[in-house]
């Protein structure tokens, strides 16, 4: 029986970015903004060897459940303006 992997966002509160480490040496990145009480998630990158694979998923999962532990979703709308592709 294999192990399912957990993944973490890193929050970086002075870049106003979460970091998701999804293999050795591939970090995943979400930017935000906060204007008021609406925090944006408004840039997304997955490195480009793993894309295609569903990590875009995997990585907003992450940051999702880091926002809501730190209390921000609490406090905040939450709004995606970047598109995230899973080629197909």
């Amino acid at each position: 029986m294999s192990e399912e992997k957990h993944y973490n966002a890193v929050h970086d509160r002075k870049k106003q970015a979460y970091f998701v480490e999804l293999e050795a040496g591939y970090q995943a990145e979400v930017s935000y903004q906060i204007s008021g009480n609406v925090l944006t998630l408004d840039h997304s990158h997955v490195p480009d060897a793993l894309r295609g694979k569903g990590y875009a998923s995997i990585m907003m999962e992450a940051v999702l459940k880091g926002i809501e532990q730190e209390g921000l979703y609490n406090n905040s709308n939450v709004q995606l303006c970047c598109p995230l592709h899973e080629p197909s």
